[in-house]
């Protein structure tokens, strides 16, 4: 499992966008988890999250779910 951001999900997390695109997997869970740890690092800065996906796993989403409810 990869545990970076690409390029280009870089690029919109320096803009404070958190972009959720495709299956819902742990994946995705990783993705959100490095993106927050980054934006702590910034003090949290105001967060606008893009979501594009039809679904996935449950348990993902709810761990996803969780992630960004408890981001200040």
């Amino acid at each position: 499992m990869r545990e970076e951001l690409t390029e280009q999900q870089g690029k919109l997390l320096r803009k404070n966008i958190l972009d959720l695109r495709g299956d819902v997997d742990f994946g995705m869970a990783t993705y959100v988890r490095l993106a927050l740890a980054e934006l702590a690092v910034r003090d949290f800065p105001p967060l606008n999250v893009t979501i594009t996906s039809k679904g996935g796993d449950v348990d993902a989403g709810l761990c996803i779910y969780d992630m960004i409810a408890a981001y200040p």
